[in-house]
């Protein structure tokens, strides 16, 4: 992947342009991977600019960040530097976005024949895991990380980030479907991101980032080692109870009033079990 040797990143996420400019023989290819599918080829005017810079310590090197020529963190290690960028691109992102039409969840998004299924769920409770087993099964990818809905037409925007799989995850796709759908991964450094694999999914299986696309169904998703596939239907109560433990954003009552009355129009479902497969079947049949 060319990009991965870039030290001048250009992205274009939601609806900000940013810039991560390296000042020094070093780059972040975890930066060109995780956010692939957001790459522009160059920085146009009014871009947000990230300069990173490097410092020697003697026997190691430390990295501080610039936001428009205003430090916004440093003196920090590689692993703590690669971790405060990620994570600000997407917050960049979010914060465009900061209106009364949109909610934003945690949550995993797929898409097949035109409609969206969000899937939601509380941390290592198999979200991505339903996402890769989703996407074998015939389904394109539109997030892993954020499910943003638009309140008033009702569509989610795509925000593909590369999708987040452990090591024990991986080994239950060993048969090689996982291979069909996936055109590079990362495995990361242990002082980046607990060496999760950041897997870059292949742009025809993507829904490219923002497009919009029509909400079919909201499925809760929780792991359950003791049985293989159990789903079932949500009244729109308990539904909204479910995904108000997912918001990322909250403006408090009238948070909850836009997702009782987005829940009141779209078909929500609980599903939980332990093989992927049979799981993403489910949420086929639907």
């Amino acid at each position: 992947m060319d990009n991965l040797d870039c030290r001048d990143i250009s992205l274009w996420v939601c609806s900000v342009g940013i810039r991560i400019v390296c000042k020094g023989n070093f780059y972040f290819p975890n930066i060109s991977l995780i956010y692939s599918h957001f790459l522009v080829p160059e920085a146009e005017e009014g871009f947000i600019i990230y300069d990173v810079t490097q410092e020697s310590n003697g026997s190691w090197f430390t990295f501080s960040v610039f936001r428009d020529g205003e430090k916004v963190t440093g003196p920090v290690d590689y692993g703590e530097c690669s971790r405060f960028l990620v994570k600000k691109i997407q917050d960049e992102g979010q914060h465009s976005l900061k209106s009364s039409r949109y909610l934003v969840f945690h949550g995993g998004c797929i898409e097949k024949s035109g409609t969206a299924t969000i899937l939601s769920a509380s941390s290592q409770g198999g979200k991505s895991t339903l996402v890769a087993g989703s996407l074998i099964k015939g389904y394109r990818y539109m997030s892993d990380e954020l499910a943003i809905i638009d309140c008033i037409s009702k569509d989610v925007l795509s925000f593909p980030l590369a999708l987040k799989l452990r090591d024990d995850v991986i080994d239950i796709f060993s048969d090689g479907n996982l291979e069909s759908i996936v055109e590079e991964s990362y495995l990361s450094e242990p002082d980046f991101d607990r060496r999760m694999n950041y897997v870059r999914i292949r742009s025809e299986n993507v829904v490219a980032p923002s497009e919009r696309i029509p909400i079919g169904q909201i499925v809760s998703v929780a792991y359950n080692p003791s049985v293989k596939s159990k789903i079932r239907k949500l009244e729109p109560l308990e539904a909204s109870k479910r995904l108000l433990l997912c918001a990322r954003t909250n403006d408090g009552l009238a948070f909850v009033l836009k997702t009782l009355s987005l829940l009141q129009s779209i078909r929500s479902f609980h599903l939980e079990g332990c093989e992927p497969l049979k799981m993403a079947e489910e949420i086929a049949n639907l």
